[in-house]
C-alpha cells in the first residue's frame, strides 16, 4: 500500500490545498515552491491551532485516529526521536496543534508530488494563475 492511499485525511488536505491555491489566484505573488505548504497553512502554524477548539479537534483525531499512524510514523522518519515524541504526544495535551503538524506533513508530501512543484522545487516563483491552475489539477488527481 502505498503512503496515504484511501486515508481520509489525504483527501480532508488535498481538499484544503486546493481552496486555499484557488484564493491565491490573482495576486501572482512570489513564493518558494519548496515551502508552499508552509505558505497554505501560515495562519495556522503561527497560531498553532487549526480548529482553534480542541473540542473539534478532538472529534476530527477520533474521526480518522486509524490514519494518523502512517502520518507519525513519517513524522518519525523525519526528524529526531525527542521532536517527533514530544509532537506526537501533543495529540493529548494539545490536538487542534497536532492537526497543524500532520496538515502540513501530508500537504508538503502532496505538493511534493506535484509534476508542477518538481519543476520549480528549489525556486522562487511568481504564482501565476497558469502555475496554480496545474498545482489545482495535479493535487485533484493524487
Amino acid at each position: 500500500m502505498n503512503y496515504l492511499e484511501n486515508s481520509p485525511i489525504k483527501e480532508f488536505v488535498k481538499g484544503e490545498i486546493i481552496e486555499r491555491l484557488e484564493d491565491l489566484k490573482g495576486y501572482e505573488e512570489s513564493h518558494h515552491i519548496c515551502d508552499l505548504s508552509y505558505t497554505l497553512f501560515e495562519s495556522e502554524n503561527v497560531n498553532g491551532a487549526y480548529f482553534c477548539s480542541n473540542y473539534t479537534a478532538k472529534e476530527w483525531v477520533n474521526k480518522n485516529f486509524e490514519y494518523i499512524g502512517e502520518i507519525a510514523e513519517e513524522i518519525k522518519f523525519q526528524f529526531n526521536s525527542d521532536y517527533a515524541n514530544k509532537i506526537l504526544l501533543d495529540i493529548f495535551d494539545n490536538p487542534d496543534r497536532f492537526i497543524v503538524v500532520i496538515v502540513l506533513e501530508v500537504a508538503s508530501y502532496l505538493i511534493s508530488m506535484c509534476d508542477t512543484a518538481d519543476k520549480y522545487w528549489n525556486n522562487e516563483i511568481t504564482l501565476t494563475d497558469e502555475i496554480l491552475n496545474n498545482l489545482i489539477e495535479e493535487i485533484e488527481e493524487l
